[in-house]
Order: C-alpha cells, then sequence, then structure tokens
C-alpha cells in the first residue's frame, strides 16, 4: 500500500511543476533521511527541490550564507513584533531599528522583546545601541548576560566561538578544560538558560549573531584563543586518525558528521603553520573519506596545502606520498582525468619515490600509464 501511495504521488507531480521544500533535514534519522532520498531520485523533471540542513549532506549541496533582511521584508516582521509584543512604535522608529541592526531577525526581534520587557522607549534603544562599545547591536544584546558568568561559563562560551558546526558535550569535555561532567552540564545549562548558546538533540551551537559576538571575544585574550584553537585542532586530528585511514566506512560516517569542524581544524593547523598536524590530517587521516564521500574538491584543496607542508618542512617521503596516492589518483583518468595536473604531480612524485622509498614506484607508473594511453601513446603506456 505504501509502494501504491508513493506511486499515485508520482504520478500527481508529473502532472505539474512543482517546489518541494524539505526544511531542517538534520533532524530526521539517519534511515528517515535515506527513504526520502530514494523518494527524491524518483521524482520526474517537473519537480524541483529545495533541502535545508545545519549539517552538510555530502550530496554536492550548495552552501548559502544568510544575511539581513531586505526592508520590505523586515518593516512586516518588526510591525508584527509590535503588535504581538504591544509595542507601539512609528514607522521611522521601524526604520532606525532596521539600519541599526542591519536587518538581521534575531536582532531585530531582540530589541523589541527588551522593549517590553523593560519598557524602554524606542529612542532610549537606539541611543543604547549607538552607546554600547565595539559593535553597538552585538554589546546591546549580549554584554549584559556575558557580566553574568562565571569562569568555567565564560571559557565555556568563548570556546564555543571555534567550532563551525553543533559539537556534543564529548568535545567540549575533551577540549575546554572542564573535565568535571557535573561542573560541565551545569555551565552547559547556565549558558542555555541565558539564552547564549542552543541546543538540538544532543548538541551544542551558537546562532550567526551571538557567534560574532563571540569571536570577538575569544580574540580579546589571544594566549586563550591559541591554546583554544589548539586543543580542538588536536581533537579533531586524533579523532580523523581514529575514524580515517583505507576504507574504514564505519568511522567515515562519524567523519561526514564532523565534516565541517574537521576542515575548520585543517585549515587552522594551516593557517598557523602546523605543518607536521596537517599532514597527519590529510594524509594518514581523511583523504580517503574525503575520495569516497565525493568531496572531491576537498581532496584538491587539502592536499595542496599538504604539499606546502611536505615541502616546508622538507619531507620527500610525504610529498611523494601526497603527490601520488592522494592527488596523482584524483587527476588520474579513472576521475577527473586531467593529465597536465596529474603528469607533473607524478613525475615529481616519482623522482622522490625512487630517492627514497621505492614502494610508491608502481603505483605511480601505473597512473602515468593510464595518462598515456588516453593520450594514445601507446608506447609509452
Amino acid at each position: 500500500k505504501q509502494n501504491e501511495k508513493q506511486q499515485e504521488i508520482y504520478d500527481l507531480l508529473k502532472t505539474k511543476r512543482t517546489l518541494l521544500i524539505i526544511d531542517n533535514l538534520e533532524t530526521l534519522s539517519e534511515e528517515e533521511a535515506e527513504a526520502i532520498g530514494r523518494f527524491l531520485r524518483r521524482t520526474p523533471n517537473t519537480t524541483k527541490t529545495i533541502i535545508t540542513s545545519r549539517h552538510r549532506l555530502g550530496e554536492g549541496e550548495q552552501v548559502v550564507r544568510l544575511k539581513g533582511m531586505e526592508r520590505e521584508e523586515a518593516i512586516p516582521l518588526l510591525s508584527n513584533e509590535c503588535r504581538i509584543k504591544g509595542v507601539h512604535i512609528s514607522e521611522e522608529e521601524q526604520m532606525k531599528i532596521y539600519n541599526r541592526t542591519g536587518g538581521m531577525p534575531l536582532a531585530m526581534v531582540c530589541v523589541i522583546g527588551q522593549m517590553s520587557v523593560k519598557e524602554l522607549s524606542s529612542q532610549r534603544v537606539i541611543e543604547r545601541l549607538d552607546e554600547a562599545a565595539g559593535s553597538p547591536l552585538l554589546e546591546f544584546c549580549f554584554r549584559e548576560s556575558l557580566n553574568m558568568l562565571e569562569r568555567n561559563e565564560d571559557r565555556l562560551f568563548r570556546l564555543m566561538a571555534v567550532f563551525t558546526a553543533p559539537v556534543g558535550i564529548e568535545v567540549l569535555k575533551a577540549t575546554s578544560g572542564i573535565t568535571d561532567q557535573i561542573d560541565l552540564e551545569d555551565a552547559l545549562g547556565r549558558l542555555l538558560k541565558l539564552s547564549l548558546i542552543n541546543k538540538e538533540a544532543d548538541s551544542y551551537y551558537l546562532l550567526p549573531l551571538t557567534k560574532t559576538f563571540c569571536l570577538q571575544e575569544l580574540a580579546k585574550d589571544e594566549l586563550f584563543e591559541k591554546d583554544a584553537r589548539l586543543k580542538v585542532a588536536k581533537y579533531y586530528l586524533d579523532y580523523s586518525l581514529k575514524n580515517g585511514g583505507q576504507q574504514n566506512w564505519e568511522g567515515f560516517k562519524k567523519l561526514n558528521k564532523e565534516m565541517d569542524n574537521i576542515l575548520s581544524s585543517f585549515n587552522w593547523c594551516c593557517d598557523s603553520s602546523e605543518w607536521e598536524m596537517v599532514i597527519r590530517f590529510y594524509n594518514d587521516g581523511v583523504w580517503d573519506f574525503l575520495f569516497q564521500y565525493g568531496y572531491w574538491d576537498e581532496v584538491i584543496e587539502l592536499g595542496k596545502r599538504c604539499l606546502e607542508a611536505a615541502e616546508r618542512l622538507e619531507d620527500k617521503k610525504e610529498y611523494a606520498r601526497c603527490a601520488i596516492y592522494s592527488l596523482g589518483w584524483i587527476y588520474s583518468p579513472y576521475c577527473l582525468n586531467k593529465p597536465d595536473e596529474v603528469k607533473k604531480l607524478l613525475e615529481e612524485g616519482l623522482r622522490i619515490a625512487e630517492e627514497l622509498d621505492r614502494r610508491y614506484i608502481a603505483t605511480a607508473k601505473r597512473y602515468l600509464g593510464l595518462v598515456a594511453k588516453e593520450e594514445r601513446d601507446y608506447k609509452q603506456a
């Protein structure tokens, strides 16, 4: 019966142009998400689908960075919030709030909410936005709450800015320095109560506006920031080594869930000249996962940074390993088939391999043979 109902839906979709919107896919179980995927693959050409998720899907999705609302959208939102909360302000005052908040919905709702609770005039709200130190909006929205934090809560809040995607409590316990489970849960509970962090399922995260403020606070203490980012990078390096490697399918599922945080940690290692960590992240950790899950752009981008790390450390063996096995494969006729790139990489890798490590020679020559075959140079092949 279920199959019959699905077929009825497919038949109906064929009769008209349809836009399907599936919101918050990350809230579904893996089985539910796979069922939706199977359904969508059979939809007719008359159907287009938009899927949103806070987590990367690994299906070639396009990332859209959100920005402030346009004035035509923001003014109705402000008017509705004023009506709901019993706040009376003119259109001119609404425009001033819109301009001060940059059209960010959360900020506009926050401002109207504070006006209703604290009975502040619109003029006083605008004055406070202008008077607050640093970023006026962020200081206005968050400074009072931040001043209420105790030491553990303050450190945990600033640490949250390091993460690109939601994280579980086990990650925070390993990176925050708060080793006692009860202390950590108390600190998280306090931050949740103050609306400084958010929780969904078992993961914690910052809203974009909150994260902007948090990053400003993090940058005020260079030693703390460096220590926090290094701890997080080491955590995700160990996580990648444990769950990566060759065809570690169960581990790859875990890496995919932490993809954004892993990439963020890798990029920080590059920017901070932690070259040994860069090589281990890529060669020993994530490259086969990236390849098998279709993140080919990342295979190339991270691979080039790995080559840079090997050059800076004058580590010829790791350079050859990356050039031949990782980038050599992705550029080969088996994958992207870019002969100029692959020949340059493989010839350099082969030269180093012949000097240092003969294990890579057969692989390099095999790929070069495939390139020659594609170019119909059968003698060379």
